[in-house]
């Protein structure tokens, strides 16, 4: 998507949505990691959407994520 496309979507959104969050990080260089992890309580696995620096080779310290 080009950044004229996403300042369209934006300006045309009839409401505040997530999913442009995710749209903007992209386009900067950010990337979307996901990950199952084994939920302690029940065994169930969590999926887990982490969002890596785009400078950084590791992921350790510096992410933002968020638990879907």
């Amino acid at each position: 998507m080009t950044l004229k496309a996403l300042i369209e979507r934006l300006e045309a959104a009839g409401r505040v949505e997530r999913i442009f969050d995710g749209e903007i990080g992209t386009l900067l260089g950010w990337r979307r990691k996901v990950e199952y992890v084994k939920n302690d309580a029940n065994g169930e696995p969590t999926k887990r959407v982490f969002w890596v620096v785009p400078s950084s080779e590791t992921w350790h310290g510096s992410l933002f994520h968020d638990v879907a």
